[in-house]
């Protein structure tokens, strides 16, 4: 029932942040204008970002504070795409430091030993990561 609860926690924060973030971002031009690298061809409100953290990390506090500490590590690297997001829309970063940024975003999850079995062995990159390759299971 926590599960249950926090995903429609955060279904209903992302339907309305996202709104109230895209009215700040009109009201305030911070706008994403087009160039030769966008896929859009208007300019589109920034900062959609920030909605969709404050959507996820506040019922994962909620569910920290439940009982579920495992979500710490899960907030944690989020903020720091949230800040590399952040701080590439306002100065631009370049792809190796954005790249490196995730790599340590993900180090902070593999690192706490969340793994992403839903998927195939092959394709859980974070387990083998975490492993050094050694699948076998005992």
């Amino acid at each position: 029932m926590v599960y249950l609860g926090t995903f429609a926690a955060a279904l209903f924060l992302a339907l309305g942040l996202t709104g109230v973030v895209r009215e700040a971002a009109l009201r305030a031009k911070i706008m994403d204008v087009p160039n030769c690298r966008s896929l859009h061809s208007v300019p589109v409100p920034k900062g959609g970002g920030i909605a969709i953290y404050f959507a996820f990390v506040l019922p994962a506090i909620w569910v920290i504070g439940r009982g579920y500490p495992q979500m710490l590590p899960v907030i944690v690297g989020g903020s720091i795409i949230l800040l590399v997001g952040f701080l590439d829309d306002v100065w631009g970063i370049s792809p190796v430091a954005k790249l490196m940024a995730q790599g340590l975003a993900a180090a902070v999850l593999v690192g706490s030993g969340i793994r992403i079995g839903f998927f195939p062995e092959a394709l859980s990159i974070p387990d083998a990561f975490l492993d050094g390759g050694n699948h076998e299971r005992g």
